[in-house]
């Protein structure tokens, strides 16, 4: 192999090394916020459920008053 073809063939692996720790990165936050999301879901889903309780609960009420 000449020097040529060696320097050519150490960038490209370089380069490829540079996208990986890129892409690496790009997975990490996505990962990052996901989790967050999820969080998010479930705080919101938490939120809605104790708002359902509430209202069917006002509703009986309003039911067994206008029995």
């Amino acid at each position: 192999m000449s020097d040529d073809s060696i320097e050519k063939l150490e960038k490209r692996i370089l380069d490829l090394i540079r996208i990986c720790e890129k892409i690496s990165k790009d997975n990490d936050l996505l990962k990052s916020d996901q989790k967050k999301l999820r969080e998010d879901f479930l705080e919101q889903r938490e939120k809605n459920k104790m708002a359902r309780e509430k209202i069917e609960a006002i509703l009986a009420r309003l039911e067994s008053t206008e029995s």
